[in-house]
């Protein structure tokens, strides 16, 4: 889950652990104002989690974010992450529900902040910083951005017998963080034995582009009927602290876990 949002994504190497490229899926991505595809998605189980990223082939000879961005009247992009199934879900969350909800997790549990907008790394950092929270540069989608290369990672832990299904996909944005279009996107499981140990991830599926292959975009209970509580673009620093004392007050007892 977002807590899990350190690992890097570079020439198939996660930071912590070699990515298994046999179990490699590739997505590709286009938008409606190009026939060709932009760029792809790579995502692979690796360890106990999944890392992945989303990279561009455009403008030809230099590609870039940007570049791909620029080609499809779109900002720059992030993630969109739900939970579509937990039998251990967390109190007044079921399932289909946003991961990670607006503010971040329970204080005694994992203090570190989240920002109020529904995308899985931070757009923008919290002034003032709520108390009892601190920030995660890591976190922050400026420090998962590359020239050509936005990373993904997610490393999911919990109590035994756990069982999740996730649903991932790149979102194209505005410059205020709303919401321009969905892109390609997949789904995977994650789970961990009933008698302990550690977990792992299974059933990578691609969800399709919505474009010009099978298309699965959110559906709106996938998306608009649960994303009450969030911004819908990065608020005015007037009403910042409000936004995030949303996030605060959820009851939530899934987790964060840095790289072992």
């Amino acid at each position: 889950m977002k807590a899990t949002r350190y690992y890097s994504f570079v020439a198939g190497i996660a930071l912590c652990t070699v990515l298994q490229p046999a179990e490699a899926t590739t997505i590709p991505v286009f938008c409606d104002s190009n026939p060709n595809a932009i760029g792809e998605i790579n995502v692979n189980p690796s360890g106990t989690g999944i890392s992945g990223g989303f990279t561009s082939f455009v403008p030809a000879g230099t590609p870039s974010l940007a570049g791909a961005a620029a080609a499809c009247g779109e900002h720059h992009y992030n993630w969109y992450q739900i939970v579509t199934a937990d039998n251990q879900p967390p109190p007044g969350l079921p399932p289909p529900y946003v991961d990670p909800p607006p503010g971040g997790y329970p204080l005694a549990f994992d203090p570190t902040w989240a920002d109020a907008l529904p995308w899985y790394y931070d757009e923008y950092a919290p002034n003032p910083v709520p108390p009892g929270r601190n920030v995660s540069n890591a976190l922050q989608l400026s420090s998962r951005t590359h020239p050509n290369l936005l990373d993904f990672g997610d490393f999911p832990g919990g109590g035994n017998g756990l069982n999740l299904s996730f649903k991932t996909w790149l979102v194209s944005l505005n410059a205020d963080g709303s919401l321009h279009e969905f892109d390609s996107g997949f789904s995977w499981n994650f789970s961990i034995p009933a008698a302990g140990g550690p977990g792992s991830v299974t059933n990578i599926v691609s969800l399709g582009d919505e474009w010009f292959t099978d298309p699965h975009p959110p559906t709106a209970g996938e998306y608009n009927n649960i994303i009450r509580g969030f911004a819908a673009s990065i608020p005015e620093p007037s009403n910042l602290f409000l936004m995030i004392g949303v996030g605060v007050l959820l009851v939530v007892v899934r987790h964060r876990k840095a790289c072992p």
